[in-house]
């Protein structure tokens, strides 16, 4: 099996400066400072794991809603090695 591991997490906030707030304050992760200019948001890097918020039109579906709870994950990026044995891994599941 390929090496896997999660580069990011994708979250979605109508509140980005309390959002902001928490996860540095409450659970001490760190601003990145290199967002690239994608719109409303934040990076985050938590224990070399990065937490991408999203807000204003960003958090928003394409109806112009907003999910609450588990719905606010947008996605989750993970990084594995070996692109072959990835494929076979997948495709082994199926």
């Amino acid at each position: 099996m390929a090496a896997i591991d999660i580069h990011h997490v994708n979250i979605k906030t109508l509140d980005l400066d309390a959002t902001v707030d928490f996860y540095t304050g409450v659970l001490g992760m760190t601003v990145v400072s290199d967002r690239p200019d994608i719109g409303p948001g934040a990076w985050l890097d938590f224990n070399g794991t990065q937490v991408h918020i999203m807000s204003e039109h960003m958090a928003l579906d394409k109806n112009g809603n907003y999910a609450r709870g588990g719905a606010s994950v947008d996605h989750l990026g993970i990084l594995a090695e070996d692109f072959d044995i990835m494929k076979k891994t997948v495709k082994m599941w199926k």
